[in-house]
């Protein structure tokens, strides 16, 4: 389905409801990392899904993402260390040509998908949990599940996983 940017903004700007009993995270061998996915539903209507990553690995690397229809329409990212994300030179206004600040998200727009980032300030020390509080308020955005942290409350082995997520 392609998207329009109306879609986008529609669904963005709506309350959305993340289904799942529990964030169970599932390790994952080809990014040495853990991840976890869960639909979500505006108004009640499946529509999406909300995917959370984290390198187990490094202290501060995560992503928290949105997915319309198929489509990553935003995900706010804090990486491990500087970052140097440059945006396309045919970005909007408004988006910096780089991006320095290890904490910053892609929002889509037309033409570009998740191309264009943006910094997000005051977020240098947060943890994992304030961290995914922000990507919940950003992204209008509730979990039905309780939090947990990566890694916690599971048993992952990154050694014997074999399937290819």
């Amino acid at each position: 389905m392609d998207l329009t940017q109306p879609q986008v903004d529609e669904f963005m700007a709506a309350d959305k409801l993340v289904h799942g009993e529990a964030i169970e995270w599932e390790a994952t061998n080809a990014e040495k990392g853990a991840w976890w996915r869960g639909q979500i539903a505006v108004e009640g209507a499946f529509v999406g899904h909300a995917c959370l990553f984290a390198n187990l690995y490094l202290p501060r690397g995560w992503a928290f993402k949105l997915v319309l229809h198929g489509e990553e329409v935003y995900r706010l990212d804090v990486k491990n260390g500087p970052s140097r994300h440059h945006n396309p030179p045919n970005r909007p206004d408004g988006f910096k040509r780089k991006v320095r600040c290890p904490e910053h998200e892609h929002v889509w727009r037309l033409g570009l998908g998740v191309q264009c980032a943006t910094e997000l300030d005051g977020l240098s020390t947060a943890s994992h949990e304030e961290v995914m509080q922000v990507f919940c308020q950003r992204a209008r955005t509730e979990f039905e599940a309780p939090y947990s942290l990566p890694g916690e409350g599971n048993q992952m082995s990154l050694e014997n996983q074999n399937d290819g997520h």
